[in-house]
């Protein structure tokens, strides 16, 4: 609507008007007009209101929330109201002005409304001696008019520009996923991509196991890797497996859930109809996230998803082809890789050869499940009791090996008596183990792997023929 038609609109309508008001109308609709952002559309709105009628207080009902408009005086109808208001309800339905006599004041309600769609009530708090006229009801309805208008225009174009950005949000994270991520980048660039799109605290991308338990994924936010989120990731996962559909929760004090945060999202990665994994999103305020957001998750983690399993399972295949299968222990191949690459790097290292003790009497004995198993054992005790650092392998039969990079003799022979005393106290049937230790630095240059392995070899022949559950040092020596 152009200038001109707005003031020859005013001429024809408003007659009973003064030049005065008539002027401040026409600038208020040129300013409501020309607005782009909704919430300065209201900002306008409320000013207009207090310039014509200075001792009122101003309150608007609207049917959809919108975080942007948190600073204003704005209630809803759904969650404040709860239609309680009647009359402000008849004027939502009926789309006319409604005035509600109290006791010290009189509220005028105003229907705020759009081409497309009632948005909402305005209402006008004005003291019972204000009497209301007739003008007054031609200025109310048109500020009325003119800024449903304005905020569903600017409503419409917010609602377009944020497609539009989630679009692109989604063309670009597929082509990122798309590019054969390892699955830890993946999680981050993921994680990173929903905290900046939809404002949340935490993040949390989830794999379910082959037992069903749900294990968080490297690149999720910190509080999913601490014992405080447990009960919460819990709950959130059977809920998951119940539904296998996505699902918000607007606030989890009323879920009996001890944690700091309120609002949540969580959405489930599905595979060929088959459950694999989930996404959980928080945030400490109760009902921050809008159904705009929602939806915009949903819609990331679907098209995630692929990329997601493609990542998992070409991180099996990696992992499968340096680990030991039984164990699940590195291979020797992949513990040979990383000692040369510690030479390289590093200013010393330990290496410890153990060999299960009369390990023949346990399979002749028990039989050569129970061999394996103690074998399992006896991993899963060096897995439990080494440092991230170290390199734990299978060296061949009941042979496993423990690599410690940047570690001196010393420190080398406590950690393997401490396992030697570990496995002989926790090994069920009870098996002891016997240990050579051969250690590097760079005094040698010409030290070389081989040379390592032979040394431990022969400080485990010296420990089985000193009578067995014991480690033996092996002198560093040149060749």
């Amino acid at each position: 609507m152009s200038g001109e038609q707005v003031e020859n609109q005013l001429d024809d309508k408003y007659n009973a008007l003064e030049a005065n008001d008539i002027m401040l109308l026409f600038q208020l609709t040129k300013k409501l007009l020309l607005t782009s952002q909704s919430n300065e559309v209201l900002e306008e709105l409320i000013d207009a209101f207090l310039l014509f009628y200075p001792q009122a207080n101003v309150q608007l009902l609207l049917t959809h929330e919108d975080k942007k408009y948190r600073d204003l005086p704005v209630a809803y109808f759904e969650r404040n109201t709860q239609f309680e208001n009647e009359v402000a309800f008849r004027t939502y339905q009926t789309g006319i002005i409604q005035i509600e006599k109290r006791s010290n004041n009189q509220i005028l309600h105003i229907p705020f409304k759009g081409v497309q769609a009632m948005y909402g009530v305005l209402q006008l708090s004005v003291t019972n001696s204000k009497e209301i006229t007739e003008k007054d009801f031609e200025i109310l309805q048109h500020l009325a008019d003119v800024s449903g208008n304005a905020f569903e225009k600017a409503r419409l174009q917010e609602q377009l520009n944020q497609r539009i950005n989630d679009l692109n949000l989604l063309n670009d994270s597929s082509h990122k996923l798309n590019s054969n991520l390892r699955l830890t980048d993946t999680v981050e660039y993921m994680t990173e991509q929903i905290q900046a799109s939809i404002h949340s605290e935490q993040v949390g991308f989830f794999f379910f196991n082959r037992t069903g338990e749900i294990e968080a994924l490297q690149g999720s936010t910190e509080y999913f890797f601490t014992d405080a989120s447990s009960l919460l990731v819990e709950k959130i996962s059977e809920k998951i497996k119940q539904r296998k559909e996505a699902f918000m929760m607007l606030d989890l004090m009323k879920e009996n859930i001890q944690t700091p945060y309120r609002s949540l999202l969580a959405v489930p990665m599905i595979h060929d109809d088959e459950l694999k994994g989930a996404t959980i999103v928080l945030h400490t305020r109760a009902n921050f996230f809008t159904f705009d957001q929602f939806k915009l998750l949903e819609s990331l983690i679907y098209h995630s998803t692929l990329a997601f399993i493609n990542s998992m399972l070409h991180e099996e295949m990696q992992r499968l082809a340096i680990t030991d299968q039984l164990t699940r222990l590195y291979s020797r191949n992949y513990l040979d890789e990383k000692i040369n690459e510690s030479m390289q790097s590093d200013m010393k290292g330990t290496f410890i050869l153990f060999d299960i003790d009369d390990f023949k009497q346990v399979n002749d004995t028990y039989g050569h499940l129970t061999g394996d198993d103690v074998i399992i054992q006896v991993s899963n005790l060096i897995l439990a009791n080494k440092r991230s650092t170290d390199i734990a392998a299978r060296w061949g039969g009941e042979e496993l090996a423990l690599y410690l990079p940047a570690v001196d003799i010393t420190q080398g022979l406590r950690a393997a008596e401490r396992l030697v005393s570990v496995v002989k106290k926790s090994t069920s049937p009870s098996v002891t183990l016997s240990g050579g230790i051969a250690y590097w630095d760079m005094t040698d240059s010409n030290d070389t792997v081989t040379k390592l392995f032979n040394r431990a070899d022969q400080a485990l022949y010296e420990a089985k023929r000193a009578g067995k559950n014991q480690v033996v040092v092996q002198p560093m020596y040149t060749n």
